[in-house]
């Protein structure tokens, strides 16, 4: 066995054993008389997912060390990279924008895709933001599964 599927082994059974442990249900102490009966808390409620998180993480980490691995790197919440907030699209964005939405009803009205529709659109994309770019794509991919388009040609259809 490979030192890759003995680490995947390693970690499978770490991952078992932290799920054993935290489905056994706490000890239940007896209830005084006369005293309001709570149902037992488990172990899963008791730990703090975070805290059981950290330690599944230091016991892969130093597994990895044990058999010559470096540890491969946990993106925390704290580590992630921010949001990066939307920008709205520039006025040539927008003109491109127009232009691809003109090419899709063009070739809507025709029924047909061709190479040159194709390779506009391809110019297109590239000048236009990530979300005029979703949206044009979300309009012609349907119309070419659905048989609205009809393709003239085989290949990528942008």
């Amino acid at each position: 066995m490979t030192r890759r599927g003995l680490a995947a082994l390693a970690a499978i059974a770490i991952a078992g054993a932290a799920a054993g442990y935290l489905a056994a249900p706490a000890p239940a102490k007896p209830a005084p008389s006369g005293a309001l009966v709570q149902a037992p808390v488990t172990h899963v409620e008791a730990l703090d997912r975070e805290a059981l998180r950290a330690l599944l993480r230091e016991e892969l980490a130093a597994l990895h060390v044990a058999i010559g691995e470096p540890a491969p790197v946990v993106v925390t919440p704290e580590r992630a990279a921010p949001a990066l907030e939307r920008e709205p699209p520039t006025p040539e964005q927008d003109e491109n924008h127009v232009v691809g939405r003109a090419l899709l009803d063009d070739a809507l009205a025709r029924r047909s895709w061709t190479p040159e529709d194709a390779g506009r659109l391809r110019v297109v994309l590239a000048s236009v933001s990530p979300e005029q770019r979703r949206e044009l794509i979300r309009e012609l991919i349907p119309a070419l599964n659905e048989g609205r388009l009809q393709p003239t040609f085989s290949g990528p259809p942008f």
